[in-house]
């Protein structure tokens, strides 16, 4: 019986960091420490940082499908990596290829499959060679969570928009799907969603935070679980008795081994 291969996510370095102690923590959050979340990556456009993903690898990047409505021209785009400050030198990195899942449904009920892959024109020093870079793990294939996760991003740190320099990390509780169910209707779906924030409300992603990374933590090493993918109609972020929606990364590992193998290097 063949097995498929495997994703090399860093020869088993994934989810690793230069960081001693993990912070009590882009509403509501703290700022980030260099190293505290290598994987993340700043999506910029227009030299602009409108989105945010995570590295998979050395040459591919997991963010969210709806980051590229307006141009799926991903030469058009760069990410920063390697650095927590936007007024910093950051690591720029550039891309020759985008695959957006083929069953991506964005309409005004639903982000269905809202999930795409990037791949880098050059290979990315991850850790140990370089510290401040490094990609996260995957979960196994349909894994369920609860419990805290952190979600980190450059957005807009209030529903006012009102922009950061630095990158900010929160940290949420996975809700039980009935209240995202509750909020959002028929446009959540428990299988490939996941719902989340915090019950006193105060701390939420937000705008320009979509495709950014929700990670869950375990044994200090990160898994991402999620995407950041919408939130109220109302453009709200942090209200007391609401929840944002993140695409759930375990129902796609077969799809992103399967894209990432069949595609390759270019």
């Amino acid at each position: 019986m063949c097995r498929r291969k495997r994703i090399d996510q860093n020869q088993g370095n994934c989810g690793k960091r230069n960081f001693i102690t993990a912070r009590g923590r882009v509403v509501g959050g703290t700022k980030v420490q260099l190293c505290e979340l290598p994987w993340q990556v700043g999506i910029e456009y227009d030299e602009i940082v409108s989105a945010g993903g995570a590295i998979l690898n050395e040459r591919w990047i997991i963010t969210a499908a709806h980051v590229f409505l307006s141009d799926f021209d991903c030469r058009h785009y760069r990410g920063i990596v390697g650095t927590v400050s936007l007024s910093e030198s950051p690591i720029y990195i550039f891309f020759d290829k985008l695959i957006i899942h083929p069953k991506y449904a964005n309409t005004t009920l639903s982000f269905a499959n809202d999930i795409a892959l990037l791949h880098t024109t050059a290979d990315l020093p991850l850790y140990p060679r370089n510290k401040t870079l490094n990609s996260a793990c995957l979960p196994q294939p349909y894994a369920e969570f609860k419990g805290r996760v952190t979600v980190s991003g450059w957005g807009s740190i209030d529903e006012q928009g009102t922009p950061t320099e630095s990158l900010m990390a929160v940290e949420l509780f996975v809700f039980d799907d009935k209240i995202c169910e509750r909020i959002y209707n028929d446009s959540y779906d428990k299988r490939i969603m996941i719902c989340a924030g915090h019950p006193s409300g105060g701390r939420d992603s937000c705008r320009g935070d979509s495709g950014g990374p929700m990670i869950k933590f375990a044994k200090n090493v990160g898994y991402i679980i999620g995407l950041v993918s919408f939130g109220p109609r109302d453009h709200s972020c942090g209200r007391r008795n609401s929840a944002a929606v993140y695409t759930k990364v375990s129902h796609y590992v077969r799809w992103i081994h399967a894209n990432i193998h069949n595609r390759g290097r270019l």
